[in-house]
């Protein structure tokens, strides 16, 4: 019964490195993924060197429902990211055709007023303008979604680009 016991911890540290390496494709917060990892290892260890008898199985187990409560939340937090990233890409891909556009324009109108008029449409700067508070609405919901945002910057066509700023998560309580 006490090998099954260790065969099932096995199978569950094997289960918490997948998560892990599943995470990594979000890239999440690279020391907490450290320390999970850390944890998974020092399970193993736990597992390889102890006497069985001596295993303290409960204590074990607790620690592998504490890692899965970690993957989990780093799961959850870190989903949304992807999908707001590529939002924003694609805002900001039709922002700058945008900008393109009222410069070419304005380009025109030093050269050939009459042209200028014809290819100008003032309504251009105000769809700009509701490109980028779309891209204010999309990381205003990114924070709602990720507590653990610590800052996010918006650099609208202006000054170019859009950086995310991630701090540490915290640990479960019934980890420590």
């Amino acid at each position: 019964m006490l090998s099954e016991a260790v065969e099932k911890i096995n199978n569950n540290i094997k289960c918490l490195k997948y998560e892990v390496k599943s995470i990594k494709k979000f890239n999440a917060d690279v020391s907490q993924i450290s320390l999970i990892q850390s944890q998974i290892q020092q399970l193993r260890h736990l597992i390889s060197d102890c006497d069985t008898e001596k295993l303290p199985l409960t204590q074990s187990s607790q620690f592998i429902k504490c890692l899965k409560h970690e993957v989990k939340l780093l799961k959850e937090q870190y989903h949304y990211i992807p999908t707001f990233i590529k939002d924003i890409q694609h805002l900001k891909h039709r922002i700058h055709k945008l900008n393109k556009k009222v410069f070419y324009s304005k380009q025109s109108d030093e050269n050939d007023l009459d042209y200028s008029i014809i290819q100008y449409d003032p309504s251009t700067d105000k769809r700009i303008q509701s490109l980028e508070n779309s891209i204010h609405q999309i990381l205003s919901r990114l924070n709602n979604n990720l507590p653990n945002v610590q800052q996010v910057f918006v650099d609208l066509p202006r000054t170019r680009g859009v950086n995310l700023v991630f701090r540490g998560m915290p640990v479960h309580p019934n980890c420590s």
